[in-house]
């Protein structure tokens, strides 16, 4: 059993997975300082209502599960770590083998004011969101025995629990203390809860574009923050555990 649950972990894995790992975990409602603050009440008004305006689009986007269209969103230097086309090309796929999970409510608040740097401005963006994941892994057509283990798994209620309670606790530990895993019995879904906050930058007035601050190395994230952001970002930088 325990073989079966670590291959189609795998497998669902490398089906659903969608974003580079990054490591930079805040609480929800951190505040970053830094020593410049956006001062023109004018400016500030047409700022926030601008990044307010972005946040709505962004957000209605991810509700409507139209999940490949949120990397119009996306910080470009994010895509250093892998493309822009194959983080597309995953996201569709994901989309359409129909195990991409469904965010099913969203809240969202930027921290202002928004401050300055060497580029442009930025600021914090906690958040809290509810997803639903159908966890029936996928069935290979071609592996007609295999498929049919899964299908034998998936209707025995103990060995589904079994799964389910496997699936939990790897996810568990690949998403962090933010999420809040649950299920009901004889479900095929999990539910997910997560919290957390994000980087909204605007750099050189070319409007917002945002960073997911899950977990990232700290390599990682001088490859993708400017100095002076990396500086202020740095103390919430953690390890990225290490996968067993």
């Amino acid at each position: 059993m325990k073989n079966l649950n670590g291959i189609l972990a795998l497998s669902f894995l490398m089906t659903a997975a969608c974003t580079p790992e990054i490591n930079i975990n805040p609480k929800p409602n951190t505040v970053v300082t830094s020593p410049e603050v956006v001062s023109s009440a004018a400016k500030v008004d047409d700022m926030t209502k601008n990044l307010n305006a972005t946040l709505d689009a962004y957000g209605k986007i991810l509700l409507s599960g139209e999940i490949e269209k949120s990397l119009d969103y996306a910080y470009p230097a994010i895509f250093k770590l892998t493309s822009k086309q194959k983080t597309f090309d995953s996201l569709v796929a994901m989309k359409n083998s129909g195990k991409a999970p469904k965010i099913v409510s969203l809240t969202q608040k930027a921290d202002l004011p928004v401050k300055k740097y060497s580029k442009g401005i930025y600021t914090t963006v906690p958040f809290s969101m509810d997803m639903i994941m159908n966890i029936t892994p996928p069935m290979p057509k071609a592996d007609k025995k295999k498929t049919a283990e899964i299908k034998a798994m998936m209707n025995n209620p103990k060995k589904l629990e079994e799964f389910k309670a496997f699936m939990i606790k790897m996810f568990k530990s690949q998403m962090g203390d933010d999420v809040v895993l649950t299920t009901e019995k004889g479900s095929k879904e999990i539910n997910i809860k997560k919290t957390g906050s994000y980087l909204a930058l605007n750099e050189e007035n070319k409007g917002w574009k945002f960073i997911d601050l899950a977990p990232m190395t700290m390599k990682q994230a001088k490859e993708i923050l400017p100095k002076d952001i990396m500086n202020v970002m740095k103390s919430m930088l953690v390890k990225t555990p290490r996968k067993k």
